[in-house]
């Protein structure tokens, strides 16, 4: 009786443990989330600009601006499940925030697709564009990974200039009562492998005088001409359409002093034209074009140029000159 008592009193108190451990479940696993390999991407960049056709290039010009996004973020985090098995599933990335090193500025600064707009600087210049991208912080946290673009901003340096076509001054002799040309040219604004289309320009050209073969001054005035380029559609990049004119001149002009016979010499004038752009530190000159004014004296015949570029012979007019 008191050995049955002895077992009873310890088989009961097993018997209750086993028991409850048959009936209860196991205690589950904490769910929980991992980080994976560190997270990639990449940081795309496309001019807003159609022309040069290179949209991607990271060669632009002042005031340009350029369209950035994250693409290829791959972020594959690890989920843990109660039984302890483990699964990658990609993550996204939470924020953005983007930054300048160097003139310019991104915004939004926390967008997804922010644009960078270089500056209106008065020189060349390096800058750096980088994104720090955050975890989102729902799954596996990530630490932040950083991402940049360099980027070169390139300033206007020159000008090319082609002839386009001719224009006419008035109606033709005889008779010769004046002589001139007008002419079309298309001027290109480089460097053409970045684009300007965001620039204010302009001609400042300062009073010239200039002397005819009979010792006659001609006196071209002050004049300020401001210009654009095309817009960022156009097929071709930083061109513009320029007309060099003469004016009407007085053929009488081109007579020698006490020639006899009465002897009539050509001239050329070759007009100083400072091209200028809009900047930072106000306007710039880049570039000083010089274009020509040429007249004949056997024919009154008339032409006009810049650089190496020449219009055609025109002339002479019925019409009465505007230097007399």
């Amino acid at each position: 009786m008191s050995t049955r008592s002895c077992v009873f009193r310890f088989g009961g108190a097993l018997g209750a443990v086993v028991l409850l451990l048959l009936l209860t479940p196991v205690a589950a696993l904490a769910q929980y989330w991992l980080p994976g390999p560190a997270p990639t991407c990449e940081i795309n960049h496309e001019t807003y600009a159609f022309m040069p056709y290179d949209r991607t290039r990271t060669e632009i010009g002042i005031g340009e601006p350029v369209g950035l996004d994250v693409s290829s973020y791959t972020d594959m985090d690890i989920y843990v499940d109660d039984l302890g098995s483990q699964y990658q599933m990609p993550d996204m990335f939470g924020r953005a925030e983007w930054t300048v090193d160097g003139p310019g500025q991104v915004w939004p600064e926390d967008g997804i697709a922010p644009t960078y707009t270089a500056p209106m600087w008065a020189q060349d210049i390096n800058v750096t564009v980088g994104a720090v991208l955050h975890d989102t912080g729902s799954m596996g946290l990530d630490p932040p990974i950083t991402r940049s673009v360099p980027f070169t901003v390139r300033v206007p340096n020159g000008i090319t200039v082609a002839f386009r076509s001719d224009n006419s001054l008035g109606t033709l002799g005889p008779p010769n009562n004046s002589m001139g040309a007008s002419s079309y040219f298309y001027c290109y604004i480089l460097p053409v492998t970045v684009n300007f289309y965001m620039v204010a320009f302009r001609e400042a050209i300062p009073q010239q005088r200039f002397t005819y073969p009979d010792q006659t001054q001609c006196v071209y005035e002050v004049e300020t001409v401001p210009y654009v380029v095309a817009d960022l559609f156009d097929v071709s990049p930083n061109w513009v359409d320029d007309t060099i004119s003469t004016g009407l001149h007085n053929p009488g002009h081109l007579l020698v002093p006490n020639s006899n016979p009465p002897t009539y010499d050509d001239c050329q004038f070759d007009r100083l034209v400072p091209n200028l752009f809009f900047s930072v530190n106000g306007w710039l000159n880049f570039v000083d074009e010089t274009q020509h004014h040429k007249f004949r004296g056997s024919d009154f015949m008339s032409q006009v140029g810049s650089g190496s570029e020449w219009g055609g012979l025109q002339g002479p007019y019925t019409d009465a000159p505007y230097f007399p």
